[in-house]
């Protein structure tokens, strides 16, 4: 990308400065990401050796120990009166047999069960975010207009998900995802019904994205706690894996599915269709059996979310998890939108040449998701998520150097699939962490990092003005692999983690 056209210089001589010392910075990187690149792909490919054929550790050599004769002071014993015994609750006494594999949450039926229905309901989301896009587009014609509708559904949630995350853990998740779904879908539906009839307006659209952003500050958390309580500890994380999987999958189908009906009936329609999968999954809840833990205590939802934000605070792991989770938000998921900037002036492209790129990631986050869903006997998960971290980043700032569309998509592939290893690793460490009367508030914190994008997508979009497309590109990447590399050096107890 070094030859791209798409870049203006900009007259201030401190932003002449910034940007010609960042030009010097991306033209000495491959030099030393070369280096680099070889000490990871060695670390990568040991860790997967003693995963898979049980490479054993290197020894430490042996010295003879020196026994140093210590002086015994007399013990005395304290009598304690033990508290009486308490039989456990019935509900928390396991009796699901334990599954393991590449496979294990399939053998749960209320959780296949929950997949199928969730198979609707995710590719339905992901077609009312196509739909609606185009919607924005058609009622203001303008980007900013666009950016402005496409995010008002997101306002909502940046306050409420706290305290749908406490209402998760106080009644039954599963009525809680029915009840939500059954809302999007009448939501969907109304909204489709006025683009269909020619009727629906700015305002009316910021109503329903309002509404959408309520219910969905409560839906989200409740639907990624809601795994905890369809399979057993064990195999918690293979679910959360194949959940990742089939979310990957969406995100990918469900766009070019609803192009494809906005192209030939209208964004109307493409909604219409949406809502009947949100329909779907809310009429499967119906027949599945959870094994939630009935709450205990009658606190305030206001004492319940202080409870879960010290949970987090006490327990390092969790907390470290979180700080990981905000690192791709704030960094390469910033550059997302200058992909088509991307396909037409940097690779020459068009629209057609946008959805490549995108289809890539999309690819490649599948690949990724489906590698932790099968690889069941790896073990240094904190290792892997963070090594995938980092090679995301990676695979961003190498990008920033082509002009090649094959280049650009395999980096994307790369991205794709290294994001997918860290995200999924991400989401499924933090679950099984985490005390099942806290996953829903853990889960509604975990949902809210996502909300810090448009944080990076202002900081990006403005080095992408004054710098050019590229440069923005390779500051995402290098931001990416940096803050991975701190939060590896200082975070030992997330390096550590092998649940």
């Amino acid at each position: 990308m070094q030859g791209s056209d798409h870049r203006r210089r900009p007259d201030s001589p401190r932003l002449s400065i910034l940007t010609t010392a960042l030009d010097r910075v991306r033209e000495s990187t491959p030099i030393f990401l070369l280096g680099v690149a070889l000490a990871v792909t060695f670390q990568v490919v040991y860790q997967l050796l003693r995963t898979v054929i049980a490479l054993p550790r290197a020894q430490a050599p042996s010295w003879p120990r020196v026994r140093v004769p210590q002086r015994h002071r007399p013990v005395v014993a304290i009598p304690v009166e033990a508290p009486p015994a308490t039989a456990p609750p019935a509900a928390l006494a396991e009796t699901r047999p334990i599954h393991t594999g590449a496979f294990a949450a399939f053998h749960y039926p209320p959780f296949v069960i929950y997949f199928c229905g969730l198979m609707f309901g995710v590719t339905g989301y992901f077609m009312f975010i196509t739909a609606q896009g185009w919607l924005a587009l058609q009622l203001t014609n303008s980007a900013a207009g666009v950016s402005v509708l496409f995010t008002i559904s997101t306002l909502p949630m940046i306050v409420l998900t706290l305290f749908g995350g406490a209402f998760a853990d106080r009644v039954s998740r599963r009525w809680l995802v029915c009840i939500t779904r059954l809302m999007t879908a009448a939501l969907l539906a109304v909204m489709g019904l006025l683009a269909v009839s020619g009727q629906l307006t700015i305002p009316s659209f910021i109503a329903v994205a309002l509404v959408l952003g309520v219910v969905w500050s409560f839906d989200l958390p409740t639907r990624q706690a809601l795994v905890g309580d369809l399979v057993p500890a064990p195999a918690l994380s293979n679910a959360y894996a194949w959940q990742s999987v089939l979310q990957f999958t969406a995100s990918t189908v469900g766009p070019i599915a609803a192009g494809q009906i906005v192209l030939a009936a209208g964004a109307g329609q493409a909604l219409l269709i949406g809502a009947t999968g949100h329909l779907v999954l809310a009429l499967t809840l119906v027949m599945v059996k959870s094994h939630q833990v009935p709450s205990q205590g009658k606190e305030s939802i206001v004492r319940r979310v202080g409870g879960g934000l010290g949970f987090i605070a006490r327990d390092r792991s969790v907390l470290l998890l979180m700080i990981f989770a905000t690192l791709a938000p704030l960094t390469i998921w910033g550059i997302m939108p200058l992909l088509p900037i991307v396909a037409r002036d940097v690779l020459g492209g068009d629209a057609a040449t946008y959805g490549l790129l995108t289809g890539a990631i999309g690819v490649g986050s599948i690949a990724g998701a489906a590698f932790i869903a099968t690889a069941h006997r790896l073990r240094s998960k904190g290792w892997l998520a963070l090594w995938g971290s980092f090679l995301a980043g990676g695979a961003i700032l190498l990008m920033s150097y082509t002009q090649s569309l094959e280049v650009a998509l395999f980096f994307l592939l790369l991205n794709g699939a290294t994001s997918g290893v860290a995200a999924t690793l991400q989401q499924a460490l933090v679950q099984v962490l985490t005390p099942r009367e806290y996953q829903g508030r853990v889960a509604s914190v975990y949902t809210m990092t996502w909300n810090v994008q448009p944080i990076a997508v202002i900081v990006f979009g403005f080095v992408a003005e004054s710098a050019g497309v590229p440069t923005a590109i390779w500051l995402a990447g290098a931001a990416l692999m940096v803050s991975t590399i701190v939060l590896g050096a200082m975070g030992g107890t997330l390096r550590r983690l092998k649940a």
